[in-house]
């Protein structure tokens, strides 16, 4: 991930995340952001981006949207957006409830209770949880800072509060 925001960046001519204010945060009316930098100035492409919860669920909404971040104002091509969730891999493994996950464009793929499941996943359960057939996005951010909790607990208990709590309630 962080060779990609390099690459991004040399073919871009503008750093990653300029990139990203012009073409996705600011169309979203994303401006609080903290994103660190590597020792050569580059934006790292695989972590320390730090987002509000609610404008996580933009993101979400977005991609649950296809791509579209009001009717007729399409941000991120359709096409990215399908192949984003489409199985690419299947490492196997699981978090939570959910095993036997796949892997699409950088979100993670799982299903429970017939439901079909994509999430991107973050660093001790920080995640952006779609769950398409019932139009529903679920944002679940984690302290990060607390070295007495195990990250692959908390990584678990939020996926089994989404799909053991959230999901059964919604209807």
């Amino acid at each position: 991930m962080h060779l990609l925001s390099v690459g991004l960046t040399l073919a871009t001519g503008t750093d990653t995340l300029a990139y990203a204010q012009s073409n996705l945060f600011s169309a979203l009316s994303i401006s609080q952001h903290e994103w660190e930098v590597d020792r050569q100035g580059y934006y790292n492409g695989g972590a320390g981006l730090s987002l509000r919860g609610r404008d996580l669920a933009k993101i979400g909404q977005l991609v649950l949207q296809g791509g579209e971040s009001a009717p007729g104002k399409q941000i991120v091509p359709r096409s990215w957006i399908d192949g984003m969730l489409q199985t690419w891999w299947t490492p196997g493994g699981g978090v939570g409830p959910l095993n036997h996950l796949q892997y699409g464009y950088l979100w993670w793929l799982g299903s429970s209770g017939g439901h079909r499941i994509a999430f991107a996943w973050g660093y001790r359960g920080q995640y952006i949880v779609l769950i398409p057939d019932q139009h529903l996005v679920v944002v679940v951010t984690s302290r990060l800072d607390d070295p007495t909790v195990d990250p692959n607990l908390e990584a678990d208990q939020g996926m089994s509060l989404i799909v053991g709590q959230i999901l059964p309630a919604v209807r």
